[in-house]
């Protein structure tokens, strides 16, 4: 039966339920990486992942960035946005 509905939730997204389940889990650590100053450890640990290193290599795969580059970038996008609304 589980198999079953793996199958079919394949058929119908597109995605295995894991990676399915894992881009909920990473939608959620974009936004504790843009919008908090949680250590990547508490993000890992919040989104699910029982393994920080598990949650790293995940988000580097899927974004082609580690968390803690990709936290930088967008830091110094807001910043600069930021900058420029106090003009």
């Amino acid at each position: 039966m589980a198999h079953h509905f793996c199958r079919t939730f394949k058929q119908i997204t597109g995605k295995t339920t894991i990676d399915f389940i894992n881009g909920i889990r990473l939608d959620k650590a974009i936004y504790y990486l843009k919008e908090t100053d949680l250590n990547m450890t508490e993000i890992a640990m919040r989104c699910g992942f029982d393994s920080i290193n598990y949650f790293s290599r995940l988000f580097k795969r899927n974004y082609n960035i580690s968390p803690t580059k990709y936290r930088n970038e967008h830091r110094e996008v807001s910043n600069v946005i930021l900058k420029e609304d106090m003009k």
